[in-house]
Formats: C-alpha cells, structure tokens, sequence
C-alpha cells in the first residue's frame, strides 16, 4: 500500500515515546512536558538530530533503523525541539 497521503508526513516527524508527568504541548518542531523521570522520544531520519533542551539532563541519542532514540532525564517544566 506504501504511504497513505495526509499521515505520512506526520509520522516522519521526531515524537515522545515515553514521558513522565504531564505533556503540555506537541508541535511539529518538539515538545513540552512538566514531570521528573525518564524521557524517551523518536527522531525519525539518517543524519544525527541537532536538539535544543531545557530541563533534560544527560542526553543520548542512539541510532536505530530509520531514526534515532532519545533517552534522557527531566526535571520539572521541560522541552525539546528538533533544529
């Protein structure tokens, strides 16, 4: 069937996977949350995400089939955006 128009740009977008606490916004570019814990997030592509963070700490991205997995520790309100 190969790509569906109107969901397969959508789902080629970086999204959160796993985030603790409450998620307060979603957009296109990234994402806000309030919450301390783990963050798990996809980046879908073969180049390395440039991220801009706040309230994450200790970032790793690790490259998997077609993408990228963010893992990383927030503390309080935070974001990420994908440059």
């Amino acid at each position: 069937m190969g790509l569906v128009e109107g969901f397969a740009k959508p789902l080629s977008r970086a999204y959160p996977r796993a985030t603790p606490g409450t998620l307060t916004e979603i957009t296109a570019a990234g994402f806000t949350g309030t919450g301390s814990g783990r963050l798990e997030a996809w980046c879908p592509g073969l180049g390395r995400p440039v991220l801009a963070t706040t309230n994450v700490s200790d970032p790793v991205l690790t490259q998997v089939a077609g993408g990228w997995r963010l893992t990383a520790g927030t503390d309080g309100a935070y974001s990420v955006t994908a440059h």
